[in-house]
């Protein structure tokens, strides 16, 4: 009994050691504490695959290349890979299941690893509350910042930046879109994935999380900042193809504009036909230049201009919005335009005639074409970004 009662008071020692460790230093005192008692490599992951520790980038990096695919420990304790010589144990919290990784293990050693891995684990559940309580302190943030860049809120962006607990810098910002087509069911660990690229990247940078949608805001520093490779592999891991939209950066107090220009700029490709998945708002020609200003009042001045020829369909039951779209589309190249719309060559003369007569236009005058088309194609591109009004 009393030898007994020495090894239930040796382990409670060996567990309170290591919750205390974790109030002061984290997961990395787990971490390091099991790898010098297994004698090999221990990394610990969240749900989603993410590496909480340890912190060595070239070690998280080469993690992340072969084992971000976890195995699944819904209904089983661990689960010993032998070809690869790897133990992953679970850790279930919150309604997830974190994962200790340990490499480079014996199948004769897996029982003495598990019984450290046991002891350890109400250490590593501490530090998942912790984090938990933290994440949702961060979705708070993230849901004010969301509302401030994309929705009603007129708070200033400084003040929700001070109380999520970051320091405005006096550097112009610039936002960008990543969005997902399909939408990608794992919006959690690409989240991750983007943050740990900015901690490398753009220490002061943020990222915000918005259904298939992520919006990533830095400051524009010295050195170029491009998320190619970001994009790449959040492409591959996901299984969704992603495109880019990314605002000119402004001042703190205009970052809302940047945030606008990134939602023109990931629709750009789509409306003018181009073949790209990453679209800068400074390379939108003529529109860089039109949309950079007031996007309420150049919206209300293209309705304005279209507005005889909306009335007239409504009216009439006719389709001259889209004749003209198509003319637009089509270059105003006449044949291909009654091709694509299966008309007679001869109602599209009269449809184009009688377009010209409602807007007060020459269709045939380089001039009139080009501002018809730079109205059509604005408001098409403000309702397609959802910034019409």
């Amino acid at each position: 009994m009393q030898v007994a009662g020495e090894v239930s008071k040796l382990v409670y020692d060996d567990i309170f050691q290591l919750v205390d460790g974790t109030l002061k230093s984290g997961l990395p005192y787990v971490n390091s504490h099991l790898e010098k008692q297994i004698g090999t490599k221990v990394i610990f992951v969240d749900g989603g695959g993410f590496v909480l520790a340890p912190f060595s980038k070239t070690r998280r990096k080469r993690f992340r290349n072969s084992c971000l695919e976890l195995p699944d420990l819904a209904q089983t304790e661990y689960i010993y890979a032998e070809n690869e010589k790897t133990l992953y144990y679970g850790i279930p919290w919150h309604e997830d299941i974190a994962c200790a990784v340990v490499r480079e293990l014996g199948a004769s050693q897996i029982e003495f690893c598990l019984s450290a891995l046991r002891k350890a684990e109400l250490a590593v559940k501490l530090y998942f509350s912790r984090l938990n309580q933290a994440r949702s302190d961060a979705l708070v943030f993230e849901k004010e910042l969301e509302a401030c860049l994309f929705g009603g809120s007129n708070l200033p962006i400084s003040d929700i930046m001070t109380l999520g607990g970051h320091t405005p810098l006096a550097l112009p910002y610039f936002v960008e879109i990543l969005e997902f087509d399909p939408a990608a069911g794992k919006a959690e660990s690409a989240a991750s994935q983007a943050r740990e690229y900015l901690r490398q990247h753009a220490a002061d940078g943020l990222v915000v999380r918005t259904n298939n949608r992520l919006a990533l805001i830095a400051p524009q520093g010295n050195a170029p900042f491009d998320t190619g490779g970001l994009q790449a592999t959040l492409e591959k891991q996901l299984s969704a193809s992603c495109r880019m939209g990314r605002g000119d950066p402004h001042i703190l107090a205009d970052l809302r504009q940047s945030a606008d220009e990134a939602r023109l700029a990931l629709h750009y490709p789509n409306l003018m036909g181009i073949e790209t998945n990453r679209q800068y708002f400074s390379n939108m020609g003529i529109f860089s230049i039109m949309l950079s200003r007031d996007l309420r009042a150049i919206s209300r001045r293209c309705r304005e201009k279209l507005a005889p020829l909306r009335s007239y369909d409504q009216n009439s039951d006719s389709e001259l919005m889209l004749t003209l779209g198509e003319l637009i589309n089509s270059d105003f190249n006449l044949k291909k335009t009654a091709q694509n719309l299966y008309i007679h060559i001869n109602t599209l003369y009269y449809r184009t005639k009688r377009i010209g007569q409602l807007l007060n236009l020459d269709l045939s005058l380089m001039s009139d074409r080009l501002d018809i088309f730079a109205a059509y194609k604005t408001l098409a591109l403000l309702e397609m970004s959802g910034l019409r009004s």
